[in-house]
């Protein structure tokens, strides 16, 4: 059967939680997916009921005017869509959106104070995978992934031949969630041979620790 896209998309945005959406098809897909600008009311559904809630209650609104068929099999949720400086949104750009669920968030690099530093700007994906078991109705930044990510971007930028070798003073003293934008600074210290990193909110500490750098695998 032929479906109208856009009056599944002008559907979806007049859904309460929804600022915009587009449906399409990623090639060599038989189902629709849709990927879906939360406004504000949406992002806070998805923080605290989480996505399942979310994409069930956006399924329910287009089961009230379109047959199973025409609705979405894959979701992916975001706060804003993909649109290129002219309006529009490629099938590349589509097809990239579409796909796999982010593993982390693009981090944008800012000033830092010396050589030894580097800090970043991270905004949160709505739709990060590890959301899906931490925890399906309050999705919370797992602690591990946010030392992942510190570490990859400092053998990235700053100490390419980094070996973890253990963890020092790790604190979790706020929560990160969909959305939030944070701050990342890393620092290395030659003489301890320890990376420092810090996650903030604004001036709110949220994490930080040290990586112990060598060919030990101990923490302190």
């Amino acid at each position: 059967k032929r479906i109208a896209l856009p009056m599944l998309e002008q559907a979806l945005a007049r859904h309460a939680h929804v600022a915009e959406a587009r449906v399409g098809r990623a090639a060599g897909a038989t189902r629709l997916t849709a990927l879906v600008a939360l406004n504000p009311a949406g992002l806070h559904a998805l923080r605290n009921q989480g996505r399942r809630a979310v994409v069930d209650a956006l399924r329910q609104h287009l089961a009230t005017g379109f047959e199973s068929l025409a609705i979405p099999r894959g979701w992916r949720l975001a706060r804003q869509l993909p649109w290129n400086s002219q309006g529009k949104m490629t099938q590349a750009d589509f097809e990239a959106a579409a796909g796999p669920r982010p593993l982390q968030p693009m981090a944008e690099p800012l000033p830092a104070a010396g050589a030894d530093e580097r800090r970043y700007r991270m905004e949160i994906p709505c739709d990060l995978a590890y959301f899906g078991g931490h925890f399906p109705t309050a999705p919370v930044v797992p602690g591990v992934a946010q030392i992942g990510w510190a570490l990859a971007l400092a053998q990235r930028d700053l100490l390419p031949d980094l070996r973890f070798a253990g963890m020092e003073a790790l604190k979790f003293q706020r929560l990160l969630r969909p959305g939030d934008v944070t701050e990342l600074a890393l620092r290395w210290d030659a003489g301890k041979r320890k990376l420092y990193f810090t996650y903030t909110l604004g001036e709110a500490p949220c994490s930080s620790g040290r990586v112990l750098h060598g060919d030990r695998h101990d923490a302190a």
